[in-house]
């Protein structure tokens, strides 16, 4: 049997690992972002925080200062496979606007993706929000390195003060399937709420439906027992079962969180976010 790691000290190796699988990138993109995210079993679609411009444009209506975030996940600890995200969020009278850029890869492999996204309040406790990427892959060889342009869609609603109820859908254009070259844009559904069930202590659950694969199934627990501190679990179940941990703090304007999730064949991914509030 080939050794995953000695794959990885043969750069060329890797490439064309990648480029004949589509791209890791692409399902990564499916994936939740943020290090809050991936300590709640990537159950995300109804998280406030700044993450949200990837995983539900719709929810950064309740952030009502402006913020920077950075988040960075390391796959199983393969550096060259490490997915970087910087995002901003700035309030523009009633509407949430947010911009950021995605990373994924190495120097001879890595994906690009430039997104902005508008969120609205609609009514009482309702909130939509859409959103515009557009998508770089490179390889090192390749004569050409296609782009996309994707569409998102997302809906938030309080239906009170301790159930939340959300609904993103991923790449609504159909981007993109590139005949001569394997890419792909993920195409799919996130669906899933949230429950306070006390002060301190918030539940939340989610389905990820892509369009090509089978539904995966997250659920997650936040515990908070003091205003500073933020304690995480989660697990995710579909074609593969993973358990994820983490925890999260406040320094002044910073926002510091570090979790990581337990893949049963492939191992550990770490993963860290850090977020600054304007005051």
């Amino acid at each position: 049997m080939m050794c995953w790691r000695n794959l990885l000290i043969r750069p060329s190796a890797l490439i064309l690992l990648l480029v004949a699988i589509g791209g890791v990138a692409p399902v990564l993109a499916g994936e939740s972002v943020g290090a809050r995210a991936a300590a709640l079993g990537g159950a995300s679609v109804v998280l406030t925080d700044p993450s949200a411009l990837w995983n539900n444009p719709s929810a950064i209506v309740l952030q009502h200062h402006c913020s920077v975030t950075f988040s960075q996940h390391i796959p199983f600890g393969i550096r060259e496979l490490s997915l970087k995200t910087l995002g901003v969020v700035y309030p523009v009278k009633k509407t949430l606007v947010s911009s950021g850029l995605r990373y994924f890869g190495y120097t001879s492999y890595h994906e690009t993706e430039l997104r902005v996204s508008l969120a609205r309040t609609l009514a009482a406790g309702w909130s939509l929000g859409v959103s515009m990427g557009w998508h770089r892959r490179y390889v090192a060889f390749a004569s050409r390195h296609p782009d996309a342009v994707s569409g998102s869609v997302g809906v938030l609603g309080m239906l009170s003060p301790n159930v939340s109820l959300g609904l993103c859908l991923l790449n609504i254009t159909g981007a993109c399937k590139d005949r001569n070259h394997p890419y792909r844009v993920p195409s799919g559904m996130r669906l899933g709420g949230g429950l306070r069930i006390e002060p301190d202590l918030f539940l939340v659950a989610e389905c990820f439906k892509d369009v090509e694969f089978p539904p995966v199934w997250m659920a997650g627990l936040e515990y908070t027992p003091v205003s500073l501190w933020v304690f995480r679990a989660g697990c995710s179940l579909g074609s593969v079962r993973r358990f994820s941990a983490g925890f999260g703090f406040r320094y002044r304007s910073f926002l510091i969180d570090f979790s990581f999730f337990w893949h049963q064949v492939l191992g550990f991914t770490p993963a860290t976010s850090l977020t600054w509030q304007r005051p």
